[in-house]
């Protein structure tokens, strides 16, 4: 709380004024400072500094440095002070994953996972280093190693969404859908996704759930591919005696006035909703109808641009010299 800070602030002035040369005050001061706001950011950085500078091998000071630049975007420099933090203290768990995770966004991935090792090697509880090693080994395509290591953060900290989503987009690559579609579920509690599930308090479809004839609210997510290709659960929505509204973006809804089994398309975060009885995200609803690889829906195609415009486009190419 901000009274916390304060106090804490209190505290490591008056630590020194005592001892100026102090440097743990100095650390102390600049992670009181932090609490500030990002008003405060720059005295922060200040104390860690001359912390770093009072004491080389405070490697709190340095991985407290290497945070900031690393929340600035300054990835080398971010680099540089968790690889100091890891010289004064070479069994600093956080700053071995810090400086994993940076690597492995530059896809530098045996180097990444080579920190996320050494980490592990002195803290094998820290959840984020095996969350973070899935997340590599998944990039480097060792699906089935990436499950463990997704598994074992799990088992330490249940409750992180991101790694519970990662987990799920690997099942997806491995063919575990109906495993993979329940487990994507978790996106709703990840920062990207947070205050994303709009349904307010219209019940959420489900197949066991609903009666015959209700209106169900189709609702898009994520970007324009997406709602493309899981457009065509529409057409199972219909075959379960569902009246179907899809809302898309402005952009996407004339083509998705083609699709069957929709009774309406309206634009997203334009036009006023009807009346529905269910609400569901368009990409839930393979977890809804518990896809398989053997039920993916294929009837394609189940969009179709309108005569008109592809008689326009047929003009248009014809023009054109050589290949098309």
């Amino acid at each position: 709380t901000t009274g916390d800070f304060d106090a804490a602030r209190s505290r490591a002035r008056l630590a020194l004024e005592l001892a100026p040369d102090l440097a743990p005050a100095h650390l102390n001061l600049g992670l009181a400072l932090q609490g500030g706001g990002a008003s405060a950011a720059a005295g922060a950085e200040a104390c860690f500094r001359r912390a770093a500078a009072l004491d080389p091998n405070l490697a709190d000071a340095h991985q407290a440095l290497g945070q900031l630049h690393q929340g600035r975007g300054e990835d080398d420099a971010a680099m540089e002070c968790y690889r100091q933090a890891i010289r004064a203290n070479p069994g600093m768990a956080e700053a071995h994953c810090n400086l994993g995770n940076i690597l492995r966004e530059r896809l530098d991935l045996a180097a990444a996972m080579a920190q996320y090792d050494a980490g592990l090697t002195v803290a094998p509880d820290i959840a984020a280093l095996h969350a973070n090693k899935g997340v590599a080994l998944h990039e480097l395509g060792r699906f089935d190693d990436a499950l463990v290591s997704y598994d074992r953060a799990l088992a330490l900290d249940p409750e992180d969404a991101e790694c519970r989503r990662n987990r799920a987009m690997t099942l997806l690559l491995l063919g575990r859908l109906a495993e993979g579609w329940q487990a994507y579920e978790a996106r709703w509690r990840t920062a990207r996704f947070k205050g994303q599930d709009r349904g307010g308090k219209v019940p959420r479809w489900t197949a066991a759930g609903a009666e015959p004839g209700a209106t169900v609210l189709v609702r898009a997510e994520q970007g324009f591919g997406d709602t493309i290709q899981f457009a065509r659960y529409a057409a199972l929505l219909a075959a379960a005696d569902q009246h179907v509204i899809l809302e898309c973006p402005a952009t996407l809804r004339r083509l998705m006035t083609s699709l069957d089994g929709v009774i309406q398309v309206v634009e997203q975060g334009g036009d006023r909703l009807p009346g529905h009885d269910y609400q569901i995200p368009l990409m839930s609803l393979p977890a809804a109808f518990a896809t398989d690889l053997a039920t993916i829906p294929a009837d394609v195609p189940y969009l179709r641009a309108p005569d008109r415009d592809r008689a326009d486009w047929r003009r248009r190419l014809d023009k054109l010299a050589g290949p098309r």
